[in-house]
């Protein structure tokens, strides 16, 4: 068996990041707390999160998506609530997918809105 070890692999030219072909990375990702308004922890390509109203919050996109198309994912909850888990998508009254910002909502399994403590986020797509 063979080990490879590496602190930084580039480009042939000797400078330039390696391109990743045939893979799809994560193009946004957030964890943020509706009960206090934060985020959570070191995001990747958040510009800034508004909390919209109670269990409607919005994450701005800092490197635009190529489209409003992309994929999200994402789940929130409470902290030692099991009771209360919620769930993350877009309402339709909320503004449609936008190539800059993904609109989120959360509810409780009774379908009522709830800011909750731990809400993750992410998604997949081209970037513009």
């Amino acid at each position: 068996m063979s080990t490879l070890k590496a602190d930084t692999i580039v480009a042939a030219d000797g400078t330039s990041p390696v391109t990743l072909t045939k893979q799809e990375a994560c193009k946004l990702r957030c964890r943020y707390n509706q009960a206090t308004a934060s985020v959570e922890s070191g995001g990747l390509n958040v510009s800034s999160i508004s909390d919209d109203s109670t269990g409607l919050f919005t994450v701005s996109i800092s490197s635009s998506m190529n489209d409003a198309l992309y994929s999200t994912s994402g789940m929130g909850g409470e902290q030692g609530n099991t009771s209360n888990a919620t769930w993350l998508s877009k309402q339709s009254a909320q503004a449609d997918y936008s190539t800059s910002a993904v609109p989120v909502s959360t509810w409780t399994y009774a379908g009522n809105f709830v800011d909750s403590e731990r809400d993750s986020v992410i998604v997949f797509g081209d970037l513009a």
